[in-house]
């Protein structure tokens, strides 16, 4: 599974308690202008980046394909 940050601005509720504070928050009401340099801050602080898309890769692990077929199977396959 590859690492990934979100950036954008995220509905009040599941979401935001999902990503926490591993995520690059962007206003719509944002000028163009203050996205860039959001943006441009966020890419310039390789660690931060870095520690944002191991958190999110920790926190979706369960739900990767290869888990969830595991977990399907488990449902589907009879107790022994």
């Amino acid at each position: 599974m590859n690492g990934a940050v979100v950036a954008g601005d995220l509905p009040d509720g599941e979401y935001e308690r999902f990503w926490g504070e591993d995520y690059i928050p962007l206003a719509e009401a944002m000028p163009d202008e203050q996205i860039v340099a959001t943006l441009q801050r966020a890419l310039a602080d390789k660690a931060s980046l870095q520690a944002k898309a191991a958190a999110m890769r920790a926190k979706l692990a369960p739900f990767a394909l290869t888990n969830a077929a595991r977990h399907l199977l488990e449902i589907v396959t009879p107790a022994a």
